[in-house]
């Protein structure tokens, strides 16, 4: 049971750091698509 709390504890961690990381790459997305737009 304390090691299956353990994973849990791990995996919600780094399900938030990769939440964080993918919405940093889709505002990068975003970002160059904008530019884009505004250039065009």
């Amino acid at each position: 049971m304390n090691d299956f709390k353990k994973i849990k504890v791990f995996v919600s961690q780094f399900g938030h750091t990769f939440a964080l990381l993918l919405s940093q790459i889709i505002a990068k997305f975003n970002f160059i698509d904008f530019s884009a737009m505004k250039l065009s």
